[in-house]
């Protein structure tokens, strides 16, 4: 089983993964950016 035939099982899990890691990447690049400028 692939994560292409997980996904097209479980559409909304899918979308809720996307959205969770997407949040997580969006907060780790803001703290590297802050600590980068001081």
């Amino acid at each position: 089983m692939t994560i292409f035939d997980y996904m097209s099982q479980h559409p909304i899990m899918t979308i809720i993964i996307v959205l969770v890691v997407a949040e997580v990447l969006t907060n780790l690049a803001k703290a590297w950016a802050i600590k980068k400028l001081r």
